[in-house]
């Protein structure tokens, strides 16, 4: 008992007298010009757009530049060892993750989020948000909806963020109206760094069939991805799909033996406790990178995912199992524009099953053509040069 006194003594002096003190100090320390801090989803592993950035500065060549990557707590060994070994791990919540923040040049992060230390004006701050285009209200177009915290966070991320990445047109209207920029923020037009992969190598076999061995994917099986978003409250009401009836109506539909890859957005990835894995229903959470299971996998189903977006570039059938529809249009509501998504919609298990019976693949891929005709996607497969380009030339 004593000890925890001490410990929670200890802990709030830290807090108020020691880590102003150490902020303070931090922000007249002059700023190393080549240092570059990368967070992805707040210390998680290595994965995400800073991902494909730090790749790509890293094959640039340049010297004398110093990647800082801030990590969490719980970061495992194994997902230590997937880091390159010249790019430095640094605790988020450490002393040494202040003091690299307050002196690195450039901040990129994924997602929005309390930051520890106040941006200077003379660094640059780079957001590559995560999702190209989702299907629920964020943001200002859900303001009323959020915890009053995370809309003060975001505010201020957004006074501070010099230049945010879009994918897609559709994207860069929802930034332009929702995400609280200043009015100088530039929109990198590149494409999403992630999703370069996707594109280079979406007609590389030996590249598909390597990753197929690397995850123990039969090419003689049909495997679909199922990938739903999170829910405010981390519910699982809506993740109620009857597998195994989906299994039979892909290969009634696909004339394959099928499978099922279970992939649980990050933030409820502890919910995956609750579903009963078998050999024909297989756990993908852990697995850090999305568009690699988008190049194995056959199809995917989710609700209001941008995951659909990554297959629909492979023209991979897609399809919406959207189980709590009418309760999450209350609780959190859609876009206008979700309503001309190009793909299948279920609200139901037997209207699924329905319409992976009944998918046309000539008038799917006609949907696609014509959603991106009016939405033009901004990725080619060099997003990750052109903003490695953009941040070399702002570290001079």
């Amino acid at each position: 008992m004593k000890n925890k006194v001490i410990i929670k003594v200890k802990k709030k002096l830290y807090n108020v007298i020691a880590l102003p003190v150490l902020k303070k100090l931090f922000r007249i320390l002059p700023i190393s010009r080549n240092k570059i801090v990368f967070d992805n989803f707040c210390g998680k592993g290595y994965g995400g757009n800073p991902k494909y950035i730090a790749e790509a500065i890293l094959d640039s060549k340049v010297k004398d530049i110093d990647l800082i990557w801030l990590v969490d707590n719980f970061m495992s060994d194994e997902e230590r060892t997937l880091f390159p070994s010249n790019i430095r791990l640094v605790n988020n919540e450490s002393i040494r993750g202040l003091f690299e923040r307050a002196t690195a040049k450039i901040w990129v992060d994924n997602v929005r989020h309390y930051h520890p230390i106040k941006k200077r004006k003379e660094q640059i701050y780079l957001q590559t948000w995560h999702g190209s285009m989702g299907a629920k209200r964020i943001e200002k177009d859900a303001e009323n909806l959020l915890p009053k915290e995370y809309v003060r966070e975001a505010k201020y991320d957004g006074l501070i963020t010099d230049a945010i990445i879009a994918d897609n047109y559709l994207q860069e209207q929802i930034y332009l109206r929702a995400f609280w920029l200043k009015p100088d923020t530039e929109i990198l037009r590149f494409g999403f760094p992630q999703n370069d992969v996707i594109e280079r190598d979406k007609n590389n076999s030996a590249k598909i069939d390597c990753l197929r061995s690397t995850l123990s994917i039969n090419s003689q099986i049909y495997y679909v991805l199922y990938a739903p978003t999170f829910r405010d409250d981390f519910s699982t009401e809506g993740y109620n799909i009857d597998f195994e009836s989906v299994i039979k109506a892909f290969e009634i539909r696909m004339k394959k033996k099928t499978k099922i890859i279970i992939r649980l957005h990050p933030n409820v990835a502890f919910q995956k406790e609750k579903i009963h894995f078998s050999e024909r229903i297989l756990d993908g959470t852990d697995y850090p990178n999305m568009q690699d299971l988008a190049l194995v996998c056959d199809a995917v189903i989710s609700d209001y995912s941008s995951t659909l977006f990554d297959f629909s570039m492979l023209a991979k059938p897609a399809f919406v199992c959207a189980l709590d529809y009418e309760e999450y249009e209350k609780k959190r509501g859609f876009i206008p524009e979700f309503y001309e998504f190009p793909f299948p919609f279920a609200t139901s298990n037997n209207e699924l099953i329905n319409v992976i019976r009944k998918y046309d693949e000539k008038e799917y891929k006609d949907n696609i053509s014509s959603f991106y005709s009016k939405y033009p996607t901004y990725c080619d497969g060099h997003s990750s040069k052109r903003v490695c380009d953009w941040i070399l030339t702002h570290i001079g």
